[in-house]
């Protein structure tokens, strides 16, 4: 993984030799994961977007993170799959969880290859925060998932020093990615 100088972590190669296509191939156990190390321009006080293009082994029955940045006592944002197979957003303000789930769920396939992304909108200028979910098969056309989430409250979002983790909660510890 390599930082791209526009505030984006982007997968290199495959390093294996094993595969044409680059990915990272995760099977759910603990320490499958890939993480980039902590950078001031990871921290994000207002607007954001996070996404990926993704294809899990089964999307529900399980909590999958996509990708987060947090760990205990540095916790700022999480993007994942939940149990239900709807994306969730989940960002932290001043330790306040504020959750942010999809209201339908991914309607894909396992093992479908699909582009997902969430953007966050901190200040609705109606005293509270949008969440929108997206789907692509291109990554150049994008439907929304559902309808906009709406949580009362604005505000920065807390910073963090964690890594950012791909494919698990916090480095590796639990709600492991099983895809790619």
């Amino acid at each position: 993984l390599v930082y791209d100088g526009s505030n984006r972590v982007q997968l290199t190669g495959d390093l294996s030799g094993n595969s044409a296509v680059n990915g990272l191939v995760i099977n759910s156990a603990a320490g499958q994961y890939a993480s980039a190390p902590s950078i001031a321009a990871y921290n994000v006080a207002g607007d954001f977007e996070v996404g990926g293009q993704i294809a899990s082994s089964a999307w529900s029955g399980t909590t999958q993170q996509i990708i987060d940045r947090d760990t205990a006592g540095q916790r700022s944002w999480q993007f994942s799959v939940s149990t239900a197979g709807k994306l969730n957003l989940i960002v932290f303000r001043a330790t306040v969880v504020k959750s942010f789930l999809s209201t339908v769920a991914l309607a894909t396939a396992n093992f479908a290859t699909t582009y997902v992304k969430a953007t966050f909108d901190s200040d609705n200028g109606a005293a509270g925060s949008d969440v929108a979910f997206y789907t692509s098969p291109d990554n150049v056309t994008w439907t929304q998932l559902g309808t906009t989430v709406t949580i009362a409250g604005t505000g920065a979002i807390d910073s963090s020093t964690s890594t950012i983790s791909i494919g698990a909660y916090g480095g590796g510890g639990s709600e492991n990615f099983s895809g790619i």
